[in-house]
């Protein structure tokens, strides 16, 4: 049993008497002998509980040693720490008086400046008062002092602004250099404008050259293979050329081969567009007229040079995109003259431009030049026809992009492929992608393709890419023309254009019908007409614009 810490120290405090042993029998008698012995005996249990006792005591200490022991390693490890803090405060607090100290040398300097400063100004001060005060010898010393001083900060800010004069000249002079340099720069930049210029002139004319060049080696192969007909019978079979006053070579080359088809020709030429005539149009009739003159110039070869001229004048009048003396793309010559036609001969007061197939007996410019075409656009996610409409056209424009070899098939393949677009789908109720079909559902009597070479990275291209179409037996297919019956058409005329998108030069390959019958293939170069074949119209490289009339409408 554990014995308290008070009771172990009353216990542990308590003195131990040691009893000498000595022997009974020399001092007790007989009598006495038992109570001596009872007595020993209880002493000797007394002892023995005594030492339990000290036993308990002993353990208990020991186990307060060891948990003061603890306390005592663990106070030394606190004492450890305390000291090792109580070192690192020490040290901050070394830092910081030290820090303190040169805040105080650095406030002693302040402190002194200031004095120093105070003390000047109360000399200035004082030199201020003297200078006030009437002369005197220590006054006019003062005095020239200050003013040796003042003569010393003049002569300084005279020198500080020589300098500065001297930048400020520095940098006038870099200025105006500066804008001699822009002043070369836009003078280079007109150079090059200049320059750019006569290279487009000189492009030109090395079109014109070239062309001229294929001339003579035409010409050659011409005269060559006509050697045994006689020059005269040439002569009188040769067509009337067209005068180029300036840039009008892309008139010249439509109207000859516009001059080319027989309907139209015999239409002037015999005076039926007269009862056609619609003097109310908006160009009242004289874009029908001054056509007119040009093709009865060009049948009795006379007054070629006014009638080109007129017929120049009046496109302008009513087209202002023709006025001037630039040259124009015949493409767009040849829209704009069949729509002015269209609206000079037109039976109806209606001049506005054909919009649907019901307008195409309107006239006989439509009737000639007009067909239809079919738009459906078709929804895919509800397999139905959403939008379907019928439009004239009087041309398709082919895209002709890179410098290999076309086939018209192929092309115009391409030109009716289906194609998908957005579409606002009301069946749908969204916006989402449907599908594009063209179709040609009534084909003309004659038919027009534009060859478009020119994309956006090609307009000084030179290098084009020849389009091979036939001479004749160009059928339309079921997979280009929905119609019952597709036309058959023959080359008629070939406008073609000779340089690039920005210049060049316009000619064109013409079949015409022969006094002794059949027909002849020429060049029509402006004034000039050289005997040609088909095959050189279907080998040009640099065709344009391409005739084709049905085979029986044909002379041939």
């Amino acid at each position: 049993q554990e014995v308290s810490m008070e009771t172990a120290g009353i216990h542990a405090a308590r003195p131990i008497i040691i009893v000498e042993s000595r022997d009974p029998l020399s001092t007790l008698d007989d009598d006495n002998w038992s109570t001596t012995q009872e007595t020993q005996e209880q002493q000797q249990v007394t002892a023995i509980l005594k030492a339990e006792d000290y036993k308990r005591i002993i353990s208990a200490l020991k186990t307060e040693l060891r948990s003061v022991t603890h306390k005592k390693e663990s106070a030394e490890k606190d004492c450890l720490s305390i000291q090792e803090e109580l070192k690192q405060t020490r040290k901050e607090v070394i830092k910081g008086k030290t820090e303190q100290l040169v805040l105080r040398q650095e406030l002693t300097k302040l402190e002194h400046l200031v004095t120093t400063q105070d003390t000047h100004i109360a000399n200035m001060e004082q030199e201020i008062q003297e200078l006030k005060r009437p002369s005197s010898s220590g006054g006019e010393r003062l005095r020239e002092e200050v003013e040796e001083e003042l003569r010393s900060k003049e002569h300084q800010w005279l020198s500080e602004r020589l300098d500065k004069e001297r930048t400020i000249e520095a940098l006038q002079l870099e200025l105006r250099e500066t804008r001699q340099q822009l002043q070369q720069y836009h003078q280079q930049e007109d150079l090059v404008g200049e320059l750019k210029h006569q290279l487009t002139k000189s492009e030109h004319e090395i079109s014109i050259l070239k062309v001229q060049l294929r001339e003579k080696e035409t010409e050659t192969r011409r005269y060559r293979a006509l050697a045994s007909k006689s020059p005269l019978a040439l002569q009188r079979e040769a067509p009337v050329g067209l005068p180029n006053f300036g840039n009008t070579c892309y008139i010249n080359s439509i109207i000859q081969c516009l001059y080319s088809i027989q309907a139209l020709r015999q239409y002037f030429i015999s005076e039926k567009y007269k009862k056609d005539l619609n003097n109310m149009s908006e160009q009242k009739g004289e874009v029908a007229l001054s056509l007119a003159e040009v093709f009865q110039a060009l049948n009795s070869g006379t007054k070629t040079d006014e009638s080109i001229r007129k017929f120049k004048k009046v496109m302008a009048k009513h087209d202002s995109e023709f006025e001037g003396h630039d040259q124009q793309e015949a493409h767009d010559l040849f829209l704009a003259l069949l729509q002015c036609l269209h609206n000079d001969l037109s039976k109806s007061s209606n001049n506005e431009q054909i919009n649907d197939h019901h307008s195409n007996s309107t006239s006989f410019i439509a009737s000639i030049f007009y067909g239809v075409q079919k738009s459906v656009i078709y929804c895919r996610e509800k397999k139905i026809t959403v939008y379907s409409s019928t439009e004239s056209f009087n041309n398709l424009t082919l895209s002709v992009l890179g410098t290999e070899e076309h086939k018209l098939g192929e092309l115009l393949k391409n030109h009716l492929r289906p194609q998908e677009i957005d579409w606002d789908c009301q069946h749908c109720r969204q916006l989402h992608k449907c599908v594009h079909y063209t179709s040609i559902s009534k084909l003309p009597f004659v038919l027009s393709l534009h060859f478009s070479r020119y994309g956006n990275s090609s307009h000084r291209n030179n290098h084009k890419g020849r389009v091979l179409f036939p001479p004749d037996n160009l059928s339309l297919g079921k997979d280009v023309a929905q119609v019952d019956y597709p036309s058959v058409y023959q080359l008629i005329s070939v406008c073609n254009h000779h340089g690039t998108m920005t210049s060049g030069h316009y000619t064109a390959f013409c079949r015409r019908k022969k006094g002794s019958g059949g027909s002849q293939w020429w060049m029509m170069d402006d004034l000039d007409a050289h005997p040609a074949t088909v095959q050189d119209a279907i080998a040009e490289r640099d065709a344009h614009i391409v005739f084709y009339e049905t085979v029986q409408d044909s002379f041939v």
